[in-house]
């Protein structure tokens, strides 16, 4: 949250640059107001509401497949030829033992072994 006004710079910025870019927002400072937050930022295409893991993962698939969002579940989504903002239905919060974590797999170790000015 504490970088939010710098993600909604960015994102406009890479939709002026790039117009068939996907942008997906998400978190809980805007999943209860999404439509709203869409309304005020047009150039964001989808918005995750609750855990994103799963669901981050089948929008890009959608997207390279297409770009028929409708069938993800937990997204509000601008959809691309109407403009339209679509709500589809919530997503059950997945088993978070399934998803590995990037802490326990070891993918962070290399960057952290590098960086002597970070204390953990």
């Amino acid at each position: 949250m504490w970088n939010h006004e710098l993600n909604l710079f960015l994102a406009k910025k890479a939709r002026e640059l790039f117009p068939g870019v996907l942008i997906i927002f998400g978190g809980p400072h805007i999943s209860a107001r999404v439509e709203e937050f869409l309304g005020q930022n047009p150039f964001i295409d989808v918005v995750v509401r609750g855990e994103g893991e799963v669901t981050f993962a089948e929008l890009l698939i959608k997207f390279l497949d297409g770009r028929d969002f409708s069938k993800v579940a937990g997204i509000v989504f601008r959809h691309h030829l109407t403009n339209e903002c679509i709500r589809t239905a919530d997503r059950q919060l997945s088993d978070v033992n399934q998803l590995p974590s990037p802490y326990l797999t070891g993918l962070y170790d290399d960057l952290l072994d590098h960086r002597e000015e970070i204390e953990y």
